[in-house]
């Protein structure tokens, strides 16, 4: 019995050096306007949804885009913000769309035939009509063009992002437009080579092999694309009525051909940072008077298809647009066209653009990562396929430095600057007009 006291007693003793051995974990530091707290965390957790199989590709007008605007939406909602509207944090609009769903392209020729793979070699048009055309001759955009083909060509629906990037835009002769980016080796081994045309110059291209393009397309002339805008209102009683946007793209380029990829030139890395400025912003908010003026976040759809969600919400602003102190478009995904611009100077409204330098080693080559697929192999060619793990940690550090930069701009025009609150600490971000 004495012996079953003493191990009771060791073992009791060894459970209290245990416990005085715990130490509980470390409270996140609470954010102040002059130290922010960006937590690395949620930043990786917005952009794991925002490119996971769920979002679909957030091409504007998709179920995918839905679910990834109502993530953030319900994000904007934890942090406190309030909503844009009265019933919550997507505000709609509606515009017109044009889907490409598949396409297919081959050339048959006398000695050989060639079959180019969709993504790796080429993407259909997003203004294409649904139809399949076969020519022996095609037209070749100067360049790497967006804008519309010749207007014989035209299809007066929107475009969709081309990939893949370099490429150039070939349109086969037909009644509606049928078209589709081809990258420069595809081009190559299609056509042969291609002399450089005149700046701006459409070229006719004979062929000895009879190139095939195929294209199936959904149209539609009322589709819904969703903004999402919340805000953390002003404190001082004489700015309060004042706003300054703080604003980034949230759409990509979808499922080109039904495949999924993820898009790394618009992987959300911009839009993942609005969200945390807010909700540090919301925090300061609740405790203390900063911001002096509202702040509206806000994370604008279609901006591969001319700027919708942007347009949409300058056509019907939540505030009066001479009240509108500035803009701050963080990335180069958002794009004013010149007169918007112009009217908006005009109101006194400043447009900064908010900019980072990108390191070349922060994806690797490539635009698109197409996930790997179960016992699948990654072919020689085509869109890389890299460790998801590793892109999410560069994308993380690539929107910490966002942070940084729009904080050093934000501030500024939301506060007056006093011992409380040195301002001239901060680094100045890389601000510029669109």
């Amino acid at each position: 019995m004495r012996l079953l006291f003493a191990l009771l007693v060791f073992a009791g003793a060894g459970l209290l050096g245990a416990c005085g051995a715990f130490r509980e974990p470390a409270a996140p530091p609470r954010p102040t306007p002059a130290q922010p707290y960006w937590n690395d965390a949620l930043l990786a957790e917005h952009l794991r949804f925002f490119n996971g199989a769920s979002a679909g590709g957030r091409a504007t007008g998709t179920p995918g885009f839905g679910l990834a605007a109502s993530y953030a939406a319900a994000r904007l909602a934890e942090f406190e913000l309030q909503p844009g509207l009265a019933g919550g944090f997507r505000t709609p609009f509606a515009f017109r769309l044009n889907q490409v769903r598949r396409a297919s392209l081959r050339a048959v020729g006398p000695a050989d035939s060639l079959v180019l793979a969709p993504l790796a070699d080429f993407v259909a048009d997003g203004r294409s009509d649904s139809g399949s055309v076969s020519a022996t001759g095609l037209l070749l955009a100067p360049d790497a063009l967006s804008e519309a083909p010749p207007a014989a060509y035209d299809a007066a629906t929107p475009e969709l992002a081309l990939l893949p990037a370099g490429g150039r835009l070939l349109v086969l002769p037909a009644r509606g437009l049928v078209a589709a980016r081809v990258s420069a080796a595809a081009l190559r081994r299609l056509v042969g080579p291609v002399e450089p045309g005149g700046e701006g110059q459409w070229r006719t291209v004979d062929l000895a092999r009879t190139v095939t393009l195929a294209v199936e397309s959904a149209y539609d002339a009322a589709a819904v694309g969703f903004n999402v805008l919340g805000y953390v209102p002003g404190k001082h009683p004489s700015h309060s009525d004042t706003l300054v946007i703080v604003a980034a793209d949230l759409d990509a380029v979808g499922e080109p051909t039904g495949q999924r990829l993820v898009d790394l030139e618009h992987f959300g890395i911009e839009a993942a940072a609005v969200l945390e400025l807010a909700r540090n912003y919301s925090f300061f908010g609740q405790r203390s008077t900063v911001p002096e003026a509202s702040i509206l976040f806000a994370l604008f759809s279609g901006a591969r298809l001319g700027q919708r969600g942007l347009e949409a919400y300058l056509r019907d602003p939540l505030w009066p647009l001479p009240a509108t102190r500035a803009i701050l478009l963080v990335g180069e995904g958002l794009r004013l066209r010149p007169s918007t611009a112009d009217s908006l100077g005009r109101l006194g409204t400043r447009i900064l653009r908010v900019t980072v330098p990108r390191p070349d080693t922060l994806f690797g080559p490539g635009q698109v990562y197409v996930p790997q697929t179960p016992g699948g192999t990654a072919s020689e060619s085509g869109p890389p396929r890299l460790d998801y793990g590793e892109v999410v940690a560069r994308a993380t550090a690539q929107a910490r430095a966002y942070l940084a930069a729009t904080h050093a701009a934000l501030l500024p025009l939301v506060v007056s600057p006093g011992p409380a609150l040195p301002l001239g600490r901060l680094e100045t971000p890389a601000a510029t007009l669109p």
